[in-house]
């Protein structure tokens, strides 16, 4: 599995583990879904005053306000989620020309570079802004759950894949805190319940490479990740 998920990362591959025994239909899944872009390469491009959160340094930009991804062949089920908070104050008190008070909408930019089926290098820009809000309730009660609770399984795995265990432990204990204690009532049994089937294995691999002495650490993990989260 390591060296697995070294050539995914290196080559923009994915790796999935299935039962042996549903390896046959497993494959023909994939296979029936079609390839429609090779090559794909993404950047994200965050206001100023933003940064991106739980992603492998390598990916981002000294600032944090940039992202590059690599995907390789890419499907019309490719999934790509991020995140992303305000930048410590210290950082914005620096910023001459920026006052966060003031705005009501932030932009994000994504550039997403591909080689169709053709051959032909293609680029794709898509722009977007997006409504400050202080309603922190009624975000959460229109968010997206399945979203979220796939963004924190990639999450999860990635920084596992990363030898970052205990950063993973945080991102995937994290999340279910947040969701018990923020979500819609309505949305938390079968989101929960679909995501300690989709964790499991991965959750104890984590679990078992993490000794009982280093669970304090873990906390002290999650304490410095809900500081840095914190904010409107």
């Amino acid at each position: 599995m390591d060296a697995l998920s070294s050539l995914a990362e290196l080559t923009g591959g994915n790796v999935e583990r299935v039962n042996p025994t549903t390896l046959t239909q497993n494959f023909a899944n994939m296979l029936s879904v079609p390839v429609i872009a090779t090559q794909v390469e993404a950047k994200v491009k965050l206001h100023k005053g933003l940064q991106f959160r739980n992603e492998l340094p390598t990916d981002l930009s000294e600032d944090k306000s940039l992202l590059a991804r690599r995907f390789g062949n890419t499907t019309a089920e490719t999934i790509f989620t991020f995140e992303y908070g305000m930048k410590p104050i210290s950082q914005l008190l620096e910023m001459e020309d920026l006052d966060m008070s003031a705005i009501s909408h932030f932009p994000f930019q994504t550039q997403i570079k591909y080689t169709a089926l053709d051959g032909s290098k293609c680029l794709r820009v898509i722009t977007k802004q997006m409504e400050v809000s202080g309603e922190r309730e009624e975000l959460n009660e229109k968010a997206n759950a399945q979203l979220l609770n796939k963004n924190c399984v990639m999450k999860g795995t990635q920084m596992a894949r990363a030898g970052n265990i205990r950063e993973a432990q945080a991102i995937m204990k994290g999340f279910k805190r947040q969701a018990k204690k923020q979500l819609a009532p309505q949305m938390q049994a079968n989101m929960m319940a679909d995501f300690s089937e989709q964790v499991q294995d991965v959750y104890g691999a984590l679990g078992e490479a993490v000794d009982s002495a280093g669970e304090e650490e873990l906390d002290q993990v999650m304490n410095l990740r809900s500081q840095n989260n914190a904010g409107p």
